[in-house]
């Protein structure tokens, strides 16, 4: 072989073991960063399930700069989605979920993650779209079908929102949110007996369950059962004291109680479990009014002005004295209350009413009335139907019958004018046109 082909082969085996080398050293690099980002990786799984999400969303992110096979790069995104999650970062979350899903389309938590963030940003179709991929992919995912369901509700298909939901029970038998939408979707129907079944169930699963127990109350108020509707908002106030829509409900409650005659029975029992509930004594000092029982109601109204001093408490006594025909006690209540706190009640008509109205001529005063109702009505800013009511009578017995019919005609326009005060009002205004004031009290 001569000098130059021996140069050649040189030249050729160090090419070779040139590339040799480089190829050691590639698959050298790729493997110690496949290793160094699987490391990587479970260090931050580690950190994630001790729910130290910063240390862990740092090793996911080290870890998604190295080399790493597809299954754990899916999953990696899929972690350190969760852990931002968890930091309430919406958008890297939903980025990390997007790639762990462009890498995998069969992950159902993070469909079911992604459509809980999006449903946060009020975007319900795009929620509602990861929510039935999650299901399609996990069929036993109770929280995709709960929320789904959730969404179910708001497109008023409550068939739908009520079979999520029977799913989410069949795969969560325990879940107490699930029984209690379950239960909101079958009264959304109609279907009383089939809701108040699974309130129960809520109530069972969960007995701290402040709203399973104020939405079986809405459900016995419909059902017209004074007493177990009462013992529920009583337990949900019980349980949460500042609960807003338990507080509000009872409130309606007992002034429709009140209204319509309700069961004295009930309240009593209510009055039984705290005898210094001063709405529960007042609704029933309202119903023993409108029965004409004045001594058991003026005794109600007393306890309540005990309990609170309040001027609603001294308006409703004075109505009782009024319609009892006690005018002199009447006006002394009504004074008073002006004395204390307290909104001008819709119910009660008040002192001007009295002054206007009362059958025994002792005891009208046609200005003074007239004074006090327009006070009424501008504490009131003109908008309560009873003021202007009584306004309208004040200015009848003052003998002005023409602001009396102007009134009396504002007060039938009002929209908040129950329907079965309309018949009672337009007979005043009649004999208002008339010019004749009207008169009111023990007949």
């Amino acid at each position: 072989m001569d000098r130059m082909a021996k140069i050649g082969c040189t030249a050729a085996a160090a090419g070779i073991l040139l590339l040799l080398v480089t190829a050691t050293t590639i698959g050298i690099y790729f493997l110690v960063s496949f290793q160094q980002g699987q490391t990587l990786f479970w260090e931050g799984h580690s950190a994630m399930n001790r729910e130290e999400y910063d240390n862990a969303i740092s090793k996911f992110d080290a870890a998604l700069q190295k080399r790493l096979t597809h299954y754990y790069r899916t999953y990696a995104y899929e972690n350190r989605a969760y852990c931002n999650y968890q930091k309430n970062k919406p958008d890297q979350a939903i980025h990390d979920y997007t790639e762990a899903l462009r890498l995998n389309s069969n992950l159902s938590h993070a469909y079911y993650y992604r459509g809980v963030l999006n449903e946060h940003r009020k975007e319900r179709d795009s929620a509602f779209s990861d929510y039935s991929n999650a299901i399609r992919c996990d069929p036993n995912l109770a929280g995709a079908l709960y929320h789904r369901g959730l969404i179910f509700m708001l497109r008023q298909d409550f068939s739908s929102a009520i079979s999520d939901f029977s799913e989410a029970i069949r795969s969560s038998p325990g879940d107490a949110a699930a029984y209690l939408e379950r239960g909101n979707a079958y009264a959304r129907t109609g279907s009383l007996d089939e809701a108040l079944a699974s309130y129960d169930s809520a109530v069972l699963e969960a007995p701290a369950f402040t709203r399973a127990y104020l939405e079986r109350a809405r459900l016995y108020r419909r059902k017209h059962e004074l007493n177990k509707t009462l013992r529920d908002l009583d337990e949900a106030i019980r349980l949460d004291p500042k609960s807003a829509a338990a507080l509000h409900e009872r409130d309606r409650v007992l002034r429709e109680a009140t209204l319509e005659g309700g069961s004295i029975e009930a309240i009593t029992e209510v009055i039984g479990r705290n005898p210094r509930d001063e709405k529960a004594l007042e609704a029933r000092g309202g119903i023993y009014l409108a029965k004409h029982d004045y001594e058991r109601a003026i005794s109600d109204f007393t306890e309540c002005i005990r309990l609170t001093q309040s001027r609603s408490a001294y308006d409703h006594r004075a109505e009782t004295y009024f319609k009892a025909g006690d005018y002199a006690k009447a006006v002394a209540d009504y004074e008073e209350g002006a004395q204390h706190s307290g909104p001008v009640t819709v119910a009660a008509k008040g002192l001007a009413w009295l002054l206007a109205t009362c059958p025994n001529p002792a005891f009208r005063h046609g200005k003074h009335a007239v004074e006090e109702a327009r006070d009424d009505c501008e504490r009131t800013a003109w908008k309560n139907w009873n003021c202007m009511d009584t306004l309208a009578a004040a200015s009848a017995e003052a003998g002005n019958f023409a602001d009396a019919v102007k009134y009396e005609e504002q007060a039938l326009a009002m929209k908040e004018l129950p329907s079965e005060s309309q018949v009672e009002f337009q007979q005043r205004l009649a004999l208002y046109e008339a010019r004749k004031p009207y008169r009111d009290g023990k007949k």
